[in-house]
């Protein structure tokens, strides 16, 4: 659909709206004249502004051009490009030296302005055209009929919730959630739904099975979602994959992925008395065990931020709760959209191998996922709180497996075990909390650390900038930065006078996260590649990158 129509849908279903402004009263024009220029100036209601791009001014059906101060520039997540705004007030003056050639006292002639607006709550107006009947002589500015409206190419507003836009973006924040079941971090999650399809044959139990798995994603996306708005609203600006900044987080997960192999492997029996307290989430037709590994696979999916992810996280971050809620309860179904499909496609049976003794071996071949992201989390840890954290953590998994053998001598004392168990893995976890610190920059000799006032200082220099924002628990991150961003690329990037930049957000930062919020974007990775000309756009690089793509992309700034 043409924006300009969309528009058009959007106004008139929000015009009797008492929350929205009629575009007059919004924009307030007026038209005056000093000795060398036309002035049109507009006064901007609060929380409204006027499009740069779409001032256009003639003068009996010639265009002319017309100057005017800089706006600020803002990025579209949607569009992904640079936007020029004005608030409050804007002037655009026009030289006279473009109007009539010697017009006589009573000669008059017609001044023709075209500009369009949006509301922040997010109502976009049609472009609106004014004209004006103006003798100079007699200081005449007389508004005129306006002629129909002539359609411009529209930069779009981020936060623009019309029907049409919403639709977008619920798109995309399914298909990302489809894709983030291909991500590195969601595998150990997969394999463990694996293995519950191929016990359950059973069609009734496999679409409850399917059902409560959904629930628990969609759960857990909006509580996610939900923290992350309120945080924001009280003014600490976070992204996507936030609660992985916490030591404390890190940690738990660490030891709950380490517990899972445990179990996987055999070495602990759900069923055994000491742990009656865990068993519950575990029984009643797999209902329960779905629930959890739904919201568990949300909780280890929330590093990975998917293709057509980003656009649809930085536009839910600026738009009313519901909305935003509303694209996130959308993510998590996507993500659990193969699962629920599965469960009623009961024709898929014949494909699934017949029940044996080679599900035990499977059982217990699934359990290494699990151990690996343990490991894996072990090492963002490392870079959070240093080695000292990392040992606790593994004295407290040497814990766990002693516990574990103890309580097979002793069953008697399991409580007791699981009792002094969970006060050891407590009480790890709050040390790593307390011992947070933040990481020291990137080993690599050609990043420097990313501060807002260096892109500044380097850009107010003529100098071209790539700054690659990353964290330790962004697979993405790493799997780009191992095969892109080699000391080759680098070193020819340098040659080349490109400056780096790297912004890392394993543990929070307020400058990275408001870098990442100006660009639309949620979460990490965010890769932007400044041109040499101070007041040129950035070049927003896919998330994906590939070594051939992207030195063509540095090629062409």
């Amino acid at each position: 659909m043409p924006y300009n129509d969309l528009s058009q849908n959007a106004f008139s279903r929000f015009n009797n709206e008492k929350e929205f402004l009629p575009v007059d009263e919004a924009y307030k024009l007026s038209v005056r004249q000093t000795e060398s220029h036309l002035i049109a100036e507009w006064v901007i209601a609060e929380q409204y502004f006027l499009y740069g791009e779409q001032f256009h001014f003639s003068i009996d059906g010639k265009t002319v051009t017309a100057t005017r101060p800089k706006g600020k520039i803002t990025y579209d997540a949607v569009f992904e490009k640079d936007v020029e705004k004005y608030y409050v007030y804007v002037q655009a003056q026009i030289d006279k030296s473009q109007l009539p050639a010697s017009p006589s006292t009573n000669s008059t002639f017609t001044l023709s302005i075209t500009y369009q607006g949006c509301a922040d709550a997010g109502l976009c107006y049609p472009p609106e055209t004014k004209q004006y009947r103006i003798n100079l002589e007699q200081n005449v500015f007389i508004p005129a009929t306006s002629p129909p409206k002539k359609t411009y190419p529209t930069p779009p507003s981020s936060t623009n919730t019309s029907l049409s836009l919403l639709f977008i973006m619920l798109g995309s924040a399914f298909v990302g959630g489809l894709i983030l079941n291909l991500m590195p971090c969601v595998f150990p999650i997969l394999s463990i739904k694996a293995l519950s399809i191929a016990n359950n044959h059973h069609y009734s139990l496999r679409i409850r099975h399917g059902w409560s798995y959904t629930i628990g994603c969609l759960l857990t996306f909006v509580i996610i979602a939900g923290l992350l708005l309120i945080v924001r609203d009280a003014g600490k600006a976070v992204g996507w994959g936030f609660q992985l900044q916490s030591p404390a987080i890190v940690t738990l997960l660490a030891f709950l992925f380490f517990i899972m192999g445990l179990s996987l492997s055999g070495l602990i029996t759900l069923s055994t008395r000491w742990m009656n307290s865990g068993q519950s989430l575990t029984e009643g037709n797999g209902i329960s065990q779905s629930f959890f590994t739904g919201m568990l696979s949300t909780i280890v999916a929330s590093p990975c931020t998917a293709p057509f992810m980003a656009s649809a996280l930085g536009y839910a971050l600026v738009q009313p709760t519901a909305i935003a809620l509303s694209i996130f309860a959308t993510l998590g179904f996507g993500m659990a959209f193969p699962f629920l499909l599965l469960s009623y496609l009961p024709q898929l049976e014949k494909y699934l191998p017949k029940p044996g003794v080679w599900m035990d071996t499977f059982k217990q071949a699934l359990a290494f996922p699990p151990y690996l992201t343990s490991i894996w989390l072990l090492w963002v840890l490392g870079h959070q709180v240093g080695h000292d954290g990392v040992i606790l953590v593994i004295i407290g998994a040497t814990s766990i497996l002693f516990a574990v053998w103890l309580n097979h001598k002793k069953p008697s004392w399991s409580l007791p075990i699981l009792a002094i168990t969970t006060i050891l893995i407590l009480s790890i976890t709050w040390n790593n909390q307390q011992q947070f610190s933040l990481k020291n920059p990137s080993n690599h000799s050609a990043w420097r650390p990313y501060t807002q006032s260096k892109l500044n200082a380097l850009r107010q220099q003529g100098k071209p900038v790539f700054v690659n924002l990353t964290a330790d628990w962004c697979l993405t991150c790493k799997v780009n930065e191992e095969l892109v961003f080699t000391q080759n690329t680098l070193e020819w990037m340098q040659s080349q006078g490109i400056h780096l930049l790297e912004g890392d957000w394993t543990n929070y930062n307020a400058e990275i996260t408001e870098l990442l919020d100006h660009y639309g974007r949620g979460g990490v990775p965010l890769y932007l590649l400044f041109p040499a000309n101070p007041n040129g756009p950035a070049k927003v690089l896919p998330q994906i990158l590939n070594p051939i793509t992207f030195k063509e992309l540095v090629n062409d700034i």
